[in-house]
């Protein structure tokens, strides 16, 4: 199955032979020059975009139809930023930046084709993957591990929902401390029963029952393997967190 958006890309019409796609994001590096000496020396490097190809035919059974299948691709190739699903388990988000058809005409029913899709992102994505976990009441502090898949860091969103019900004393203070890192984000407010605390990693944004909360500190990335969340609670945990981990792992191609 090959999709860009709507358009099935795999059809008894439209007929893909080849697609260049699993190469790594082009990679710039930045460098300086070493002074006296031969050489640059190396600073960072930052993946950029990935340019996927692919050819094939468009086949109809009178030119007119030929016509009209085509048409109809430039409709749907035409729509900027859409799922291109090349393989079952991983998704780019794409822009259709180059469509050939070399020997369209009005006497032909068949044309060879050539498609370029450009992602802004270097990676594909896979599904949604989520993990849950419960703190139990009475605890202050918790640490979680959890499990990143893929080849490319991710960029999680942990969620933390207090029980629901009336009553019971609650906290005034959350820490979620990145163990592999050290990076921390520090939430003060005032939580009962049924509040959602959601952070999001990759926007770098914290909402509390849906409203965007002030924090302190910073957010990082979780690379793949084993990472660990350190939660800590200020005040009383007479009610109990249900926790969950989300994130869309990422690949190379």
């Amino acid at each position: 199955m090959i999709k860009f958006g709507d358009l099935d890309l795999q059809t008894n019409e439209i007929i893909v032979s080849s697609v260049q796609y699993r190469q790594m994001a082009d990679r710039i590096l930045n460098t300086t020059p070493i002074s006296r000496r031969s050489g640059n020396k190396y600073l960072s490097d930052d993946f950029t975009t990935k340019t996927i190809v692919m050819e094939g035919h468009v086949v109809a059974t009178s030119a007119s139809g030929l016509i009209g299948i085509v048409d109809n691709m430039h409709r749907y190739l035409a729509i900027s930023q859409q799922d291109l699903v090349i393989d079952t388990d991983r998704v780019y988000i794409a822009t259709c930046s180059r469509a050939e058809f070399p020997e369209l005409s009005f006497t032909r029913t068949t044309t060879p084709f050539t498609l370029e899709f450009l992602s802004a992102q270097p990676y594909a994505y896979g599904d949604n993957l989520v993990a849950g976990f419960t703190i139990p009441s009475g605890v202050l502090v918790s640490t979680i591990p959890t499990v990143i898949s893929g080849s490319a860091y991710a960029e999680p969103q942990l969620t933390l929902t207090t029980a629901s019900g009336v009553g019971d004393a609650g906290f005034t203070r959350i820490a979620i401390n990145h163990v592999n890192t050290g990076a921390e984000v520090v939430i003060s407010g005032s939580w009962s029963r049924n509040i959602e605390t959601v952070l999001n990693y990759d926007n770098a944004t914290v909402t509390l029952s849906g409203l965007l909360q002030d924090y302190t500190g910073n957010f990082d990335t979780f690379p793949v393997g084993n990472n660990s969340l350190r939660i800590t609670f200020t005040g009383n945990n007479d009610f109990g967190v249900d926790g969950q981990i989300t994130y869309l792992p990422r690949y190379y191609f």
